[in-house]
């Protein structure tokens, strides 16, 4: 990992306690994940974090998501919400085949 992204990580680590303590809850679930083939997760790190502030419950899948673990993820938390992250150019297709998947499937 980048030194950028750990010092991110690590900063974001300090701020989440202090946006969580506002008591804001019961908005509803929110899945988010970076898709399959692509590992980078800051920016999806700073949007759980704001949503979390905001009173959302966030079901964070990580980084490398298979198509198959977002449908489960929607299936089992039933999420107002679901995000995909991506900041490779080649994973964003991921993103299209995931919705696929998930249509697929219903």
């Amino acid at each position: 990992m980048m030194i950028a992204a750990r010092a991110m990580n690590i900063g974001l680590g300090i701020l989440r306690p202090m946006l969580i303590a506002k008591g804001v809850s019961g908005r509803g679930k929110v899945v988010i994940g970076t898709v399959k083939g692509d590992i980078h997760d800051v920016g999806k790190n700073i949007v759980s974090m704001v949503l979390q502030g905001a009173g959302y419950e966030v079901m964070d899948l990580g980084i490398d998501v298979p198509p198959e673990k977002f449908v489960d993820a929607i299936n089992q938390y039933q999420p107002k919400f679901v995000l995909m992250s991506a900041l490779i150019t080649l994973t964003m297709s991921m993103m299209g085949e995931t919705i696929r998947f998930f249509r697929n499937q219903g």
